[in-house]
């Protein structure tokens, strides 16, 4: 692949890659290889802290501000709740002013740490701007205003954070904080015209976010992956569950300790499992935030516990590519109750990577995450179902369900005291295509005996159910209860089906992976994937190969170049 009898270029700009072992590092490792393959020469130009590269790299280190940024949208969204309402009171005149100063400085010195990169580009080359916020963006369409390149050169930016809190009822009031930026995008198109940049976002949530922002359509360009081969995992001796990546707030890593302690304690599952936890912290050590005190304290209990002998193992980060890829081939789980506010419509790197890497993950429900492992449950819960003696079916057409619990006596299974028994759980959303991704989602739980980890259903683009299989040991007094999710005030489905299962034996809950509520719901995940082990780990090696080719880079590259 030449151009002008040289090899095609493609050029990768992250800000945001400051070091090994990050996760822009692994993504940057994997398009440049992939370019690499296609004929390409690739030139990474990086946050200028970003001295570590391998020798063969081609690096241009120069951008003076990460993408990271209280004056980004995304950064915006930490003075909004949940639900994207903001402060009672308005920003003080001098505030906003300063604000806007701050965008202009970075926008400005974007625009300026890029210009060298793009000289000499011809047609045929590439330009991608990943881990971006609308601030690259408009940083990019400046610069290429000021370098006037040649024509046939394909632009690209592909967003990577959040810009809305809450829910399709949230959004409306959000709007107006879009307005600014969307007025400054679009003067910037104009401005580098002929040229157009294509916008991607990492995922489909993402994408329906910033169609609302950009002045141009947003497309899905996949989060490639650069693993091994699904590992072939000892079938004996204690299952390693992992926690990798930097131990933050959004990552809920403060309820890392206390999943241990609870796990360390339980004689049903104590010398079956064992935790590998990577410790490196993703915010300054000196923070005296309550969200970052609590990280590190759990961290601390984590280092107390290992040294009083209990079964995990801390991991000093950060990683290089080759030991993250020795730990993920290692491990049988991942474990990942991220918080769903931050991560509801956002990509995680270290999902794909575990699901390629055929290990099994535990992981909070409501978003982009659980839907990577949604068709494999709905085709487990489909066999389960087919399998098992229906002994009652309650049908709800449009329930709305608020701060008061939807909730049903399961009488059906009572007669089975003792016996294996499961409750399945169908839930109808409506709407159509990326306005289905924002509908508020429900936690499944049953209560009253003993029974699995809470779960949370919501919607897919595509048409359909979301189901639920909550195994349960039949008896008196066991009670299913369904409520908004996610910090959601209410839900309302079209439609839910509650049926009482009889099954020959005790079924998993799940296949590849599964999906709960929150992370106090993690250590009764551990002991479903505990009881059930030979299952998750056939059903999460089948789904490796399936991972592996839809987020290949080798496809992404080929996306990219015009």
């Amino acid at each position: 692949m030449t151009v002008g009898g040289r090899p095609r270029r493609l050029v990768l700009v992250d800000p945001c890659l400051q070091g090994l072992g990050s996760h822009p590092y692994h993504y940057a490792a994997a398009v440049r290889a992939a370019a690499r393959r296609a004929g390409c020469d690739v030139l990474l130009v990086t946050h200028r802290d970003f001295t570590a590269a391998p020798a063969d790299w081609a690096v241009l280190p120069v951008c003076t501000h990460t993408a990271y940024s209280k004056y980004t949208l995304c950064g915006g969204l930490d003075r909004l709740d949940d639900r994207g309402r903001g402060p009672w009171l308005p920003a003080m005149p001098w505030a906003v002013a300063h604000a806007r100063r701050r965008r202009d400085e970075r926008i400005a010195a974007f625009a300026q740490d890029v210009l060298p990169a793009l000289a000499g580009l011809a047609a045929g080359d590439a330009v991608l701007v990943a881990t971006a916020s609308e601030l690259e963006a408009i940083g990019l369409a400046r610069a290429l205003a000021a370098a006037r390149p040649p024509q046939g050169v394909g632009w690209h930016v592909q967003f990577h954070f959040p810009i809305f809190r809450g829910f399709a009822a949230d959004i409306p009031r959000q709007e107006p904080r879009l307005a600014a930026a969307r007025r400054v995008l679009e003067e910037a198109a104009r401005a580098a015209a002929p040229h157009a940049i294509t916008y991607h976002a990492t995922t489909a949530e993402l994408a329906a976010e910033y169609e609302r922002l950009m002045p141009a359509p947003v497309g899905v360009l996949p989060y490639p992956v650069q693993v091994p081969p699904p590992a072939t995992r000892p079938t004996h001796g204690p299952l390693r569950i992992a926690c990798l990546g930097d131990a933050r707030p959004e990552k809920h890593s403060e309820c890392l300790a206390e999943v241990v302690r609870q796990i360390a304690a339980d004689p049903a599952v104590a010398g079956r499992v064992r935790f590998a936890v990577q410790t490196n912290r993703g915010y300054p050590a000196t923070s005296r935030k309550p969200e970052h005190v609590a990280v590190t304290r759990s961290l601390t209990a984590l280092a107390r516990a290992a040294a009083a002998g209990a079964p995990v193992e801390l991991l000093a980060g950060p990683l290089d590519a080759a030991a993250y890829a020795r730990e993920l081939g290692a491990a049988d789980v991942l474990l990942l109750p991220y918080d769903q506010g931050r991560y509801r419509s956002r990509c995680s790197g270290v999902v794909l990577e575990s699901l390629a890497a055929g290990a099994v993950p535990i992981m909070t429900g409501g978003g982009w995450m659980a839907r990577q492992i949604a068709a494999a449950i709905e085709a487990h819960a489909a066999a389960v179902m087919a399998r098992s003696r229906v002994l009652a079916t309650r049908r709800f057409e449009r329930p709305r369900i608020g701060r008061q619990p939807l909730t049903l006596e399961l009488a059906a299974v009572a007669p089975l005291a003792g016996g294996a028994a499961a409750v399945a759980v169908e839930v109808a959303w409506e709407g159509t295509g990326h306005v289905r991704l924002a509908l508020p989602p429900v936690r499944v739980a049953v209560t009253g005996g003993p029974a699995g980890p809470a779960t949370v259903l919501a919607a897919g683009a595509a048409a359909g159910v979301s189901t639920a299989i909550m195994p349960l040991t039949a008896g008196p007094g066991l009670r299913l209860e369904i409520l908004p999710a996610c910090g959601a005030d209410a839900a309302a489905p079209s439609a839910i089906t509650v049926r009482e299962l009889a099954t020959d034996a005790p079924v998993p809950a799940s296949a590849v992976g599964l999906v709960i509520a929150a992370p106090a719901d993690a250590p009764a995940a551990i002991r479903e994937v505990v009881r059930h082990a030979d299952h998750y780990r056939a059903t999460a090696a089948a789904h490796a190969a399936t991972v592996g080719r839809t987020a290949a880079a080798d496809e992404i590259v080929r996306r990219l170049l015009p």
